[in-house]
This record gives structure tokens, sequence and C-alpha cells, in this order.
């Protein structure tokens, strides 16, 4: 998790990746359930039909070992496309 799980509920996107709340944390499984329910989409990103997966509007099923070609790629396309903030990856130190 690297947000507070009461900013799911609101969000227009979850990307799961390689982790499934349902068995580790159904408290946030319950917020991306409300998520989904307020419009949200959905994409899991794991080689399993784990339980988010089934409500998800993408489910991306790597092959067990390939989930670090996928990062570098979203990587690649970020950094080539300029998809990202300049100035918070000069300065990430700095209050958002």
């Amino acid at each position: 998790m690297s947000n507070a799980i009461n900013e799911i509920d609101n969000t227009d996107l979850v990307f799961i990746f390689g982790y499934n709340p349902a068995d580790s944390h159904p408290i946030v499984a319950n917020h991306v359930i409300r998520a989904k329910q307020n419009g949200a989409k959905i994409i899991v990103c794991d080689p399993r039909k784990i339980e988010t997966a089934r409500i998800a509007d993408m489910h991306i099923a790597l092959k067990n070992g390939s989930n670090i070609a996928l990062l570098n790629a979203m990587g690649h396309v970020i950094i080539e496309e300029n998809l990202y903030d300049r100035g918070v990856c000069r300065d990430p130190y700095r209050r958002l």
C-alpha cells in the first residue's frame, strides 16, 4: 500500500500489482469494491485469478517472473512520453 486507505473510495483508478487485498487486507478489499461502485476502473496485475480480478475492468495475468519487465516497460513509456512531473523528480522531498 502506498496511499491512505480512505483515499481508495474516491479514486478514478485502482492499480493492484502482486497484492491480493481480499486475502491480505479485507478492509482494503471493501474500499476497492466501494471505489468500483463509485465508478473507478480496476486493473489487477497478477498471474492468479485473485478475488479482486473477478471485479476488475482489466486483469493482466502475467507469467511468473515477468513483473519487473512490465514495470520497466511502464517506466519507459512514462519517461519517453514525458508523463511525469519533473519538479517532483528533481526534488522528491518537497511537499505536494
